[in-house]
């Protein structure tokens, strides 16, 4: 059985050598279903609290995280809807 949630992208947002944040996008088996997301970036120990949102009626979701991220950087987002196992993506911007 897949899992009803997934992680698709993580969009960096601006231009490097600095962003000033980033997007992750995935979907859920079903239309509005809560999704709570976080990321980490395992070289730096830094890790985010969890952003809450809601998928579209196409099972679709995003969320963005502000901040200043240097070009380079590593980060893990993960993904949980109330039933779901946890999805986990990993990226360097």
């Amino acid at each position: 059985m897949p899992n009803p949630v997934e992680i698709e992208f993580i969009l960096p947002q601006g231009r490097a050598p600095e962003y000033s944040g980033f997007a992750i996008l995935g979907h859920t088996e079903r239309a509005q279903q809560n999704v709570q997301v976080y990321y980490e970036m395992p070289m730096l120990g830094v890790m985010s609290a969890n952003l809450t949102t809601v998928s579209d009626g196409e099972g679709k979701w995003r969320v963005s995280f502000p901040g200043d991220f240097t070009a380079g950087v590593e980060i893990t987002a993960y993904a949980r809807s109330d039933r779901a196992a946890l999805a986990r993506l990993t990226k360097v911007l």
